[in-house]
């Protein structure tokens, strides 16, 4: 005799692959910790993006005096996928968004931001 099994209608949701970078924050006195990750399209808005953030910093900071607290790169850049709802944002930006510690540890468990 068969078995007979349910057939589950599961709900696709489609990916988009990105190009993420993990950040950290130094800070004098307190050492460094993780300071969330920007999400971008393309290698090239990622360049970007980082190009921009040091532009800002040295205008901030046109002393050339390592500030007491400043976010870096950490790592190297990943490809991740995102649903549709965050590939929108990133699309929607100049080079691409930045995303919380705690909103980038919730996509690496793979929940919605």
């Amino acid at each position: 005799m068969k078995k007979k099994t349910k057939k589950l209608a599961l709900k696709a949701t489609k990916k988009h692959p990105v190009v993420a970078q993990q950040w950290e924050e130094s800070e004098r006195g307190w050492g460094v910790r993780p300071d969330g990750a920007s999400l971008h399209l393309t290698e090239e808005d990622r360049i970007s993006y980082c190009k921009d953030h040091w532009n800002r910093e040295k205008k901030l900071n046109s002393s050339g005096i390592v500030p007491d607290e400043y976010s870096r790169e950490r790592g190297q850049p990943l490809v991740i996928d995102v649903d549709a709802k965050i590939y929108k944002l990133i699309k929607e930006s100049k080079y691409g968004i930045m995303l919380w510690q705690h909103e980038w540890n919730d996509i690496l468990q793979g929940k919605n931001v």
